[in-house]
């Protein structure tokens, strides 16, 4: 536990509204506590916002009528780039310029706005096209084409 962030290894049940307090309940089990102690067979948790990171197997997830949840989805490689041109003691967040320009575009996946991370070092760079948010489920392979446009 860390501020008011909390890890807790395992499985998460449900989650459910409760209107009365304002926040989601999170049904946890079958988690696996720190250094091998066997945690609690459920666990229950409040939490105003709740994040789930389940990338793309949404096969494995049940979701209530209504509106489907949002898709964020990322591709990075680290490579190995002696002499690249990025200072190694400044990182780039969120570089917003897009891999296409829009009268080019020939797909609506093209339309879904992306941006880039670069973190570099002396002889690796880090980088990264992350789709923040968005109602349309961005492939892999489609970042990736971005990334390697850039």
């Amino acid at each position: 536990e860390s501020g008011k962030v909390r890890y807790y290894p395992g499985l998460v049940d449900e989650v459910v509204e409760d209107k009365e307090r304002a926040a989601r309940v999170v049904h946890v089990s079958k988690g696996e506590g720190k250094k091998g102690a066997e945690a609690p067979r459920r666990a229950e948790f409040i939490a105003k916002t709740v994040t789930m990171s389940t990338g793309h197997n949404r096969d494995v997830l049940k979701y209530d009528e209504g509106e489907d949840p949002l898709w964020q989805t990322a591709f990075g490689l680290e490579i190995s780039l002696p002499n690249h041109n990025w200072d190694p003691n400044k990182a780039v967040f969120m570089d917003l310029s897009q891999a296409d320009d829009e009268e080019s575009a020939t797909s609506d996946l093209l339309r879904v706005p992306s941006f880039l991370y670069v973190l570099p070092d002396k002889d690796k760079v880090f980088i990264e096209e992350t789709l923040l948010i968005s109602k349309t489920q961005v492939p892999f392979d489609e970042l990736k084409r971005r990334l390697y446009r850039r």
